[in-house]
């Protein structure tokens, strides 16, 4: 194949890279450019394109636990750990008590491999809302069927059970 005619297929490439999205464009000509260095024999240039791409990589976060927060619990999960906090059941690695509720929860929220950011305008936004306790009042339930059936988890499942289907059929 002639020159002119690579060359016209390449630029053809360019032109349509050029209409696509920043980081599509950069993948198409970073593409070119490493098939041309490795048609034309330039390990040099192949290796530093290897290098780049690799020092752009993002690495994965490490995992702390299997386990992550769910997105639509995040502000459950930051109204439960406040008041946790405040019972002083948590030390540092140096035996003193947690002295600060933002990076403790925080903290906690890494470990199960979410970011949390901003609890107090996440606690703030809460208060605002008419279910503020709800989360309190579920744990309640909770504690009350474990105290008193002894298999907190299990009544609890069937409390859920039986409430849905009050919903769905009516009390009777």
């Amino acid at each position: 194949m002639s020159e002119s005619k690579d060359f016209v297929k390449i630029r053809h490439l360019m032109e349509y890279a050029e209409r696509l999205p920043k980081h599509d464009n950069v993948v198409v000509l970073k593409a070119l450019l490493a098939t041309i260095a490795e048609e034309d024999g330039d390990w040099t240039q192949t290796v530093r394109i290897a290098m780049e791409e690799a020092e752009e990589r993002q690495e994965a976060a490490e995992m702390h636990s299997r386990y992550k927060i769910s997105n639509q619990k995040i502000t459950a999960f930051v109204k439960l750990f406040r008041i946790i906090y405040d019972l002083h059941i948590f030390e540092t690695a140096d035996g003193k008590y947690a002295s600060n509720s933002e990076n403790f929860i925080c903290d906690l929220g890494l470990f199960f491999n979410t970011e949390i950011k901003h609890t107090r305008n996440l606690l703030s936004s809460a208060k605002r809302t008419g279910n503020f306790m709800d989360v309190f009042e579920r744990l309640h339930e909770l504690a009350q069927a474990y105290y008193e059936k002894g298999d907190g988890l299990n009544m609890g499942k069937r409390m859920v059970r039986e409430r849905q289907e009050r919903i769905d059929f009516g009390s009777y």
